[in-house]
């Protein structure tokens, strides 16, 4: 048996520390701390009803709040615009149905390839918060991970 007053100060902070740091929540997760901190053994359906009756709620991915307007991303996307628009020039020869002996094309080929790269990490799609709080993770699914060199693939890489 567990004292609920007892093990519910270890469990909002280990859901805070958690939230803060960007990691996501399970109830597996805060059973494991409570058994480190305050050496009770709960299963995990057990954990779910207490964290249920401390007020805390499994929030869904999309109810977390992506700052894509944060100074940093503002400067990233008007740097790679820059760079996608200097990639850019005037390029002899008629354009399809046209007249005009000049155009706007392409210097240098741009490829995407979505098999060359993967997200380094996928995080689960819910998480246990308290409905007022704001869940805090990355934007997106993280870094690309490159899986190819300049003109061929690694091998075993797809």
């Amino acid at each position: 048996m567990f004292d609920l007053n007892g093990i519910a100060p270890a469990i909002r902070d280990f859901v805070v520390k958690q939230n803060m740091a960007g990691q996501p929540i399970t109830a597996q997760h805060v059973c494991n701390e409570v058994a480190d901190v305050c050496d009770a053994q709960l299963k995990v359906d057990t954990m779910t009803r207490v964290l249920h009756e401390l007020g805390f709620r499994h929030i869904k991915g999309e109810q977390r709040h992506i700052y894509a307007e944060t100074p940093g991303n503002v400067a990233f996307r008007r740097t790679y615009l820059e760079k996608k628009i200097a990639n850019r020039a005037a390029v002899r020869g008629p354009m399809l149905g046209t007249k005009r002996s000049v155009r706007l094309g392409v210097d240098r080929a741009e490829v995407y390839l979505d098999e060359s790269d993967c997200n380094v990490n996928h995080v689960t799609g819910k998480t246990w918060l308290t409905a007022d709080k704001i869940r805090y993770s990355k934007t997106g699914r993280g870094a690309r991970s490159h899986q190819g060199l300049e003109f061929h693939f690694k091998e075993k890489a797809i």
